[in-house]
């Protein structure tokens, strides 16, 4: 059976600015295994950053807020740690590899020296030449050239870039890494070896992983089970056999499904789903799809659907799942 690392239970997460009060996690729950790839998936303004975040405790200060729920990393509540504590599980325990690696890394700086910070941060008693052993290795693992870490950042590519920082957050070999949606701001190709890169790192080290993105293809790629992620929710949640192959999906899983280009199929134009993600400051009643849902009907709009598992691995937060039973039989 897998060892669960990371547990979020009935998570939720306001923003309370002048103007109003946002709610951007509404109930989170989600688990990952030791040494597995979870997918979180979902739209610009669902709240996936806003997760992972949650579990470094790097909510903006006096406006963000965790107002229920827990984050048990190995059974300990994240929330309840002492800064100190905090201090020694940022970096060693979970790191997080940020969106853009153009504003991830200090411009000042030798990239060497800011991968060395880190493991000198986190190994007090290292000496000099082991934290510089250490960075070569680590620039080597992610296919740079050590002689290059006296160098500064824009001296490299993006691509390169985005090997350093992918560097940083491996460098004290840490038990989760959080990846926010790392190839985004990197051309295709690139974003190809950067992924490759990534699955091979995670299956030489057996790190677990969070992968933030809106692409299915890279959770198809690189994932073991994926969360499927609106207004705040996971709406769905499942193996990546449940995710692609089940028959059973919520709504907008399917919507998801139908904005991606099929290439044996010739058509005009892409199928999207049709509105935007609501505001966090003025969600909807009941289910929070229900006014961009083509299968919406009266208790939708009134009723918030509950869970329901399908399989053991396989839930769907949608009211059309009601009469199904686990195992997928009507």
């Amino acid at each position: 059976m897998a060892e669960k690392l990371l547990e979020i239970k009935d998570l939720w997460v306001e923003f309370k600015t002048d103007d109003a009060l946002v709610h951007a996690l509404n109930g989170v729950n989600l688990t990952v295994n030791k040494g597995e790839a979870y997918g979180l998936v979902g739209e610009t303004g669902a709240g996936k950053t806003t997760t992972c975040k949650s579990i470094l405790q790097l909510l903006p200060e006096r406006v963000g807020k965790i107002t229920n729920g827990e984050i048990l990393f190995e059974g300990k509540n994240i929330p309840d740690f002492t800064e100190k504590e905090l201090e020694d599980f940022r970096g060693s325990k979970c790191a997080m590899i940020f969106q853009d690696p153009m504003t991830s890394l200090n411009p000042v700086l030798t990239v060497g020296d800011q991968v060395a910070e880190e493991i000198e941060l986190h190994n007090p008693g290292m000496s000099k030449e082991d934290i510089d052993k250490r960075v070569d290795d680590m620039f080597k693992l992610v296919g740079l050239l050590p002689e290059r870490k006296g160098e500064f950042p824009h001296q490299f590519s993006g691509g390169m870039k985005q090997r350093i920082v992918i560097a940083m957050g491996l460098a004290c070999q840490p038990d989760l890494l959080l990846a926010d949606e790392p190839t985004t701001a990197l051309d295709v190709t690139i974003q190809l070896q950067i992924l490759k890169l990534m699955k091979d790192l995670k299956e030489q080290m057996n790190t677990a992983m969070i992968m933030v993105t809106h692409d299915l293809g890279i959770v198809a790629k690189i994932c073991d089970r994926a969360g499927i992620m609106y207004a705040g929710e996971i709406i769905e949640d499942g193996d990546i056999e449940d995710i692609f192959e089940s028959k059973y999906h919520h709504p907008y899983t399917v919507g998801l499904f139908g904005s991606i280009p099929d290439l044996t199929v010739k058509t005009d134009r892409l199928n999207p789903i049709q509105g935007l993600m609501p505001d966090p400051a003025d969600l909807p009643t009941g289910c929070k799809f229900h006014p961009r849902c083509p299968k919406c009907y009266e208790e939708c709009v009134n009723v918030e659907p509950k869970v329901y598992q399908l399989s053991p691995s396989h839930m769907i937060k949608c009211h059309l799942f009601k009469d199904i039973k686990e195992g997928g039989n009507e």
